[in-house]
Order: C-alpha cells, then sequence, then structure tokens
C-alpha cells in the first residue's frame, strides 16, 4: 500500500475519512473525489470499494482525474490518503 499526504491545497475537498479517488503528479496528489460524492448510496465500506470503482457513475470522475495525474483509489483519513 502506498500513502500519500494530502496537501493544504487540497484543504477545500478533504473531508475526513472516507473511501476515494485521488489523482497524483510526480508522487505528490493534485486532486481527491470521494466515492460518495458520487454515488450517494454507497456504503463506505472497504470490501465495496472495487464495485463502486466499477460503476458507470464513476467512469466520468475516473476519466477527469486521468486528464491531470496518475489515478489511485483508496481511503483517506488524517490528512492522508491510503491506496489499495
Amino acid at each position: 500500500m502506498r500513502t500519500f499526504k494530502i496537501p493544504d491545497a487540497l484543504e477545500d475537498t478533504y473531508r475526513g475519512a472516507g473511501a476515494g479517488l485521488a489523482a497524483s503528479v510526480d508522487g505528490e496528489l493534485v486532486a481527491i473525489v470521494y466515492i460518495d460524492d458520487i454515488i450517494p448510496n454507497f456504503s463506505g465500506e472497504i470490501a465495496d470499494l472495487p464495485n463502486a470503482v466499477l460503476d458507470p457513475m464513476v467512469v466520468p470522475t475516473v476519466r477527469y482525474l486521468q486528464t491531470v495525474g496518475k489515478v489511485h483509489v483508496g481511503m483517506m483519513s488524517g490528512w492522508t490518503f491510503t491506496e489499495l
């Protein structure tokens, strides 16, 4: 597992613990998105994350993040993003 520090530049987006997607450039996060912002009824369970990423509602967000940097799937907590 790889862990990234969530930079101060993303403080408007970060809101604590949750499953999400992130984009990085040169090992630094440049964007984060919470899965429950894309899929309102997402359970938040790590076990449900692989299915959530395959949900058609997530595809546009993944495509956008691909234009920004390398895409990661994982969990956010304590100003860190842990790739799963």
